[in-house]
């Protein structure tokens, strides 16, 4: 496809044209965005008009408009450069500058041709080095429309870091920086009429914050809804615009991983957690307005969830170290099984004759934590009651756990290999690894590697 006028799609010439990036469409449906040649275009979905350029200034140059920095695709969890407000009338966008940082050349070994074809020449920022430098614009969904830029330098200088942007209903903007350090972050709000800048909130620790996806505006009330590790677990906090703390929605020594919906009418946040115990993930819910929290799904296991626009049913896909896949719709009233869509009935899983793991817990050497594992066990009947050869399979973090109630761990092959030729195989998960909180995982700043192999010892 071609980006229509201004130049875009060329198609004509010897040199190929260059890819169109990140096509999205808006909210509304109104309106599709992409990026061509360094420049952030839109076009109308009823296919009524031509796509219309936004931004100026970066092609032929080493700016880019409307893609997100490397930084912030390999580090942040974050791959967009551009957002759409809520009614396709505005659109925010990340202008990220690349001429500070050096070129690396990575040389495609073996390769049948010279030049261009056997390397790559990237802008890479290597750790202590220079970064890119970005800023956020604001411009109307319209041809050569006039830029707002955002200062987003006043607390933490250009060496910052955009993590996130997110449009209210209201026509401003929540976005969040972090200082390189990533000891702090700020929630900012930004005005694009009038180009005022004013502080929510600032966070503070520190080992380091970690990101996450759960700011979420509320369309009927001019407040939003927080996730913070303060406690060292991350739990859920209702804010006004202005930054004053409404109410803590949860608490408690478990982590809130995901908001998955919110039902403004009836007064509920629906999310998944580890409530129920670190080796499990449910949906739960609680009021907006305060109050106890609910557990939604009913089955032990690992679940993940895609809550239904009307707010009445969902669909559940989970598993257990003895339950291989399972997909269901079901009540969000009360968690009961309305529909099975998958079952995973293969024969062949049988004839594997996979041994689900056995959970434990055990101290740590320093006696501060409970750390969690499991154990296969070989079959006694073929090589007696041990003991038995051991092999430990350790990852080790951070930001992954290797130990939970799902399929994932009893279908480690490698592992049942090692189980069938007469190893016992030990896994477990220490300080450092996720989904335990950061008080779980901080202990290991600054001295990475001394405490995770005691834990393993442990």
């Amino acid at each position: 496809a071609s980006a229509g006028h201004n130049g875009a799609g060329g198609g004509g010439g010897a040199a190929p044209s260059p890819p169109m990036l990140d096509a999205r469409i808006s909210a509304d449906g109104r309106l599709v965005g992409f990026v061509w040649d360094r420049e952030l275009y839109v076009v109308a979905t009823d296919g009524r008009s031509l796509p219309v350029q936004v931004t100026r200034g970066a092609r032929g140059t080493e700016l880019t408009n409307g893609l997100a920095d490397y930084l912030a695709q390999e580090e942040m969890d974050r791959y967009e450069g551009y957002w759409i407000s809520t009614d396709a009338s505005m659109v925010a966008f990340e202008q990220v500058d690349e001429s500070r940082v050096p070129q690396y050349r990575i040389m495609h070994q073996g390769s049948d041709r010279v030049g261009e074809g056997a390397q790559e020449d990237h802008h890479y920022p290597f750790a202590g080095h220079t970064n890119p430098t970005v800023r956020l614009g604001v411009a109307a969904c319209a041809e050569g429309a006039a830029v707002t830029w955002f200062d987003l330098t006043q607390r933490f200088g250009p060496d910052m870091y955009l993590n996130r942007v997110k449009w209210l209903y209201d026509g401003t903007l929540l976005i969040q920086v972090q200082n390189r350090e990533q000891t702090q972050l700020e929630v900012l709000r930004l005005h694009p009429l009038t180009g005022l800048v004013r502080p929510v909130l600032l966070e503070s620790n520190e080992a380091w914050i970690n990101l996450h996806h759960m700011l979420t505006p509320l369309k009927q009330a001019p407040q939003f809804i927080w996730a913070s590790e303060a406690t060292g677990y991350m739990h859920l906090y209702l804010y006004d615009l202005e930054g004053g703390l409404v109410r803590q929605l949860t608490s408690g020594e478990w982590a809130v991983e995901e908001i998955k919906a919110v039902d403004e009418a009836a007064g509920l946040v629906y999310f998944l957690g580890t409530k129920s115990g670190w080796l499990e993930r449910h949906l739960y819910r609680v009021p907006l307005a305060g109050g106890p929290v609910e557990q939604v799904t009913r089955t032990a296991g690992m679940h993940n969830v895609v809550v239904g626009r009307r707010r009445r049913l969902f669909v559940d896909h989970y598993s257990s170290a003895e339950q291989p896949f399972r997909v269901e719709v079901c009540s969000l009233a009360d968690g009961a099984e309305v529909r099975t869509l998958f079952v995973n009935s293969d024969p062949r899983l049988a004839r594997l004759a996979l041994q689900p793991p056995t959970f434990f817990t055990t101290p740590s050497t320093d006696g501060r934590v409970l750390l969690q594992g499991a154990y296969l066990l070989p079959d006694a009947a073929v090589f007696g009651p041990g003991p038995y050869p051991t092999v430990v399979s350790t990852y080790g973090g951070p930001h992954v756990q290797t130990v939970s109630n799902s399929w994932a761990v009893t279908a480690d092959l490698r592992c049942q290999f090692l189980r069938a030729q007469g190893y016992l195989v030990i896994k477990l998960d220490n300080r450092g690894s996720s989904r335990r909180g950061l008080v779980f995982e901080a202990p290991i700043k600054g001295d990475m590697g001394r405490l995770e192999v005691d834990d393993q010892a442990a």
